[in-house]
């Protein structure tokens, strides 16, 4: 089976749980508005994982602060700083850099 495959039954399978689970709710002797929340909690239950986004270590981090006041959390590239942060003198050298490095290999 491919990847597709396998999250598609895996997808059907959560579904007829969670509609099993609803009629199993409906079945309970609890008040109206207690079933309706309920129910509402289960159909909103999130099937796929989110992605977080990648962690930057503190020393990999770009040592400027940004126009609000905020420490920059993007990782650095040249002398400790990000692109973003960057001359345009300190950009003309890293890419001179870049290419030699490039070249190089």
């Amino acid at each position: 089976m491919t990847k597709k495959q396998i999250n598609k039954a895996l997808n059907s399978l959560t579904n007829s749980i969670i509609n099993d689970i609803i009629e199993k709710i409906d079945d309970l002797e609890i008040s109206d508005d207690e079933k309706e929340s309920i129910k509402d909690v289960v159909k909103s239950y999130n099937k796929t994982k989110t992605r977080s986004p990648p962690k930057i270590p503190l020393e990999k981090q770009c040592k400027e602060l940004c126009k609000n006041g905020n420490k920059c959390t993007v990782p650095k590239c040249y002398n400790g700083i990000c692109w973003a942060h960057m001359s345009k003198s300190e950009r003309e050298e890293y890419r001179l850099i870049k290419e030699a490095k490039i070249q190089t290999k």
